[in-house]
């Protein structure tokens, strides 16, 4: 994606290595997974540049207090308008919420686990603090994030992880969801039917699709595939409903594949509309995890072990 976000802290990784998988991890810049290897083949796009401090384009980060994109920046809750400042000059909406642009600071790592924290520092109109904890066990990864809320009053909240998987001729993608969102430029955003173009319900080639599209209805489960590293990923959560994101940019090394607790348009749809938005109370918090489960086909050649 381009544009450029201001980023604090300092680029430094932090790194974990168990059970096959190998790691690392950007406390300062996002929370966020700069690479993400299983047998030495990548379950993540890795970024090549993590000192360009940088969230886009690779790797994983997480989604606090929202997903998505808040249609310029303006929304009401409770009955009290909200505007948030623009927060990444590549986008004229808010985006993403400020986990992303945050330095989380590290309260425990070991070889295979780190667990991180933030608070919010007044870009949200609500005071929250949020954990994070990654960790690695046998052919999973587990992400987890929760969120409480810290105010006086209560706030809405979605939750999710932004994962960049790479992606070639052979890479394909599959789940089932119960209809798409289109993209926010497309005007107001509603849940609509899925089209040939947009459903996932069979095992199709990420290269034959162009989108930036939600979903709605997500049964929790979807599988990517990669013929040619010998992988299959299942990406799984614990939300309900959930929903999720699609990302196929045309020509780029990568694609991505959003677990999120809160659907795209959720500031700005009906309230009969079921968008899995919380809205927590003071005091209140909101978990939300996922795991991505990696297996590598026996005949697979293992590119740690390789000289190549």
């Amino acid at each position: 994606m381009p544009g450029t976000t201001e980023l604090s802290d300092k680029a430094a990784l932090c790194y974990l290595s168990a059970h096959g998988f190998d790691m690392a991890v950007q406390p300062g810049v996002g929370g966020r997974i700069v690479s993400l290897s299983f047998g030495g083949v990548d379950v993540f796009q890795p970024d090549a540049r993590p000192d360009a401090m940088r969230v886009f384009d690779a790797g994983c980060f997480p989604l606090v207090p929202f997903s998505n994109r808040i249609r310029g920046g303006t929304f009401e809750f409770g009955g009290c308008p909200h505007t948030l400042k623009r927060n990444w000059d590549g986008d004229e909406h808010a985006i993403h919420g400020e986990g992303w642009t945050s330095a989380w600071t590290v309260t425990h790592q070991d070889d295979a686990s780190i667990r991180m924290w933030m608070a919010s520092a007044g870009w949200w109109p609500w005071t929250y603090e949020c954990s994070q904890l990654i960790r690695l066990m046998p052919g999973r990864v587990s992400l987890s994030l929760k969120v409480t809320n810290l105010d006086t009053s209560a706030m809405p909240v979605g939750l999710g992880f932004h994962p960049y998987f790479p992606r070639n001729d052979q890479t394909q993608l599959q789940f089932n969801a119960a209809g798409m969102i289109e993209p926010m430029n497309h005007g107001p955003l509603q849940v609509e039917p899925l089209t040939p173009t947009t459903d996932f319900s069979q095992d199709t080639a990420v290269r034959l699709r162009d989108l930036d599209h939600g979903y709605a209805g997500w049964d929790g489960v979807a599988i990517i595939r990669q013929p040619e590293e010998g992988l299959e990923i299942t990406v799984r959560t614990n939300a309900s409903p959930a929903g999720a994101v699609v990302y196929i940019p045309p020509s780029a090394p990568f694609f991505c594949f959003e677990p999120v607790s809160q659907i795209n348009g959720a500031f700005e749809m009906d309230q009969t509309v079921e968008t899995g938005l919380h809205a927590l109370k003071p005091g209140e918090s909101l978990d939300f995890s996922v795991a991505i489960d990696v297996e590598k086909r026996p005949d697979a050649p293992d590119r740690k072990d390789s000289s190549a």
